[in-house]
């Protein structure tokens, strides 16, 4: 039986919390997009406050943090799909990268160790990598991918897990 067959709609989100065993992860919270309204919004799971980071966003599909340098990073699936940043404080938005006409940037994640980022990108069923501000982009996995969605990170062994499961 396939568990994932049943989650077409699911979005992932990455929660950052104590049980999370990482010398730089300190940060109870979590982050999540509003694709209709265009947000990018920080959950406090301490306080249970309510954050927009960012409000300008042009339908924005996922969203991931580095904990070094304070920056979330999000992926806009528009004609001209992009990977954006921004300052925990909602403070210098800027683009990190520029898609082809008709990608589907469904998945970003931060290795805060490596210092990379990672996306998946579902029109074209492929895996990338970049450093995080968008250079030295480079793919890693263009084949047995059938649209990747979400993919989740485990900097400190090395893990890189893609959903629908494809390793």
């Amino acid at each position: 039986m396939n568990p994932m067959k049943n989650f077409g709609g699911l979005f992932v989100i990455f929660l950052l919390s104590s049980s999370v065993h990482s010398r730089y992860v300190t940060d109870d919270f979590l982050l999540f997009t509003d694709r209709l309204n265009g947000v990018i919004w920080q959950a406090d799971l301490i306080q249970w406050n309510l954050h927009a980071i960012y409000t300008q966003c042009n339908n924005p599909i996922s969203a991931s943090y580095d904990p070094i340098e304070q920056r979330v990073y999000w992926s806009e699936v528009v004609t001209f799909a992009k990977i954006r940043r921004i300052n925990m404080n909602g403070k210098e938005p800027e683009a990190v990268f520029d898609f082809i006409i008709g990608s589907v940037p469904d998945a970003v994640a931060v290795d805060h160790i490596s210092r990379l980022l990672y996306y998946t990108e579902g029109m074209y069923k492929t895996i990338g990598v970049m450093r995080l501000d968008g250079s030295q982009h480079k793919i890693l996995l263009r084949t047995g991918l059938d649209k990747p969605r979400a993919m989740t990170l485990d900097p400190v062994n090395g893990y890189l897990r893609g959903f629908p499961p494809v390793f």
